[in-house]
C-alpha cells in the first residue's frame, strides 16, 4: 500500500501522520508529490506509524512505477 493510499483510506491528515511520526509536514508532503526519497529511517518511522501497512518495499515499487 502507498503512503497516499493509506492515507485516504484511515482519513488522515500530512500534519497529523507528519506528528505520528516524528517527521514535519513538509517532509511527509515532498515524498507524497515525489520531490522526495525516503531515507531508511524515514520509512521504519512510517512503518511504524502505519502499523506495518506502509512497507520499504512499497516505496520502492512505487518509484519503480514512475519510470
Amino acid at each position: 500500500m502507498t503512503l497516499s493510499e493509506y492515507l485516504k483510506a484511515k482519513k488522515i491528515s500530512q500534519a497529523k501522520f507528519a506528528y505520528r511520526c516524528n517527521l514535519s509536514r513538509a517532509t511527509i508532503c515532498r515524498i507524497l508529490d515525489g520531490s522526495r526519497y525516503p531515507s531508511p529511517e524515514t520509512m521504519r518511522r512510517i512503518f511504524l506509524a502505519t502499523d506495518g501497512e506502509v512497507k520499504p518495499n512499497d516505496f520502492f515499487a512505487e518509484k519503480m512505477r514512475g519510470m
